[in-house]
């Protein structure tokens, strides 16, 4: 995997594991820090990721496409548990960040259909997920 530039950087995403005795979900914090910019996600995102090994979420990054259509990005992806390696798509969650800023700008749900042979893709709405004061805190730092 390429590294994400040094103009972007240094970048960490720093995820936090319930304990399982716990009973809640399974991630209990998600903070990406891009350089400057930090933005941790607030609960009502993270409640509804099931991930639980940090060798289930995946990142991808574009930095050399047009910006003007869609900013430099990182898309991290949240697998759920027990999902197949090597299947072309597996369910969970995809959060798409801005590179220059570290903001959430989507967040999506995967869905696989039919043992594998079809899946959708479905935007999220974080402003219905979440209440205004949860939102209201949820910005980049």
């Amino acid at each position: 995997m390429t590294p994400i530039p040094a103009e972007f950087g240094p970048s960490a995403l720093h995820v936090t594991f319930s304990p399982t005795s716990a009973g809640g979900p399974p991630v209990s914090s998600i903070e990406l820090a891009l350089g400057k910019q930090k933005t941790r996600l607030p609960t009502c995102v993270t409640a509804v990721i099931n991930t639980v090994r940090i060798d289930d979420i995946k990142a991808s990054a574009s930095w050399y496409h047009d910006e003007t259509a869609l900013p430099y990005y990182l898309n991290v992806e949240f697998l759920d548990p027990g999902y197949n390696a090597k299947a072309s798509s597996n369910p969970g969650y995809s959060l798409l960040f801005n590179l220059r800023t570290s903001r959430l700008m989507e967040m999506k749900v995967l869905i696989v259909l039919d043992q594998g042979k079809r899946h959708r893709v479905l935007p999220l709405d974080i402003a219905a997920m979440c209440s205004p004061s949860e939102l209201q805190k949820f910005k980049a730092k």
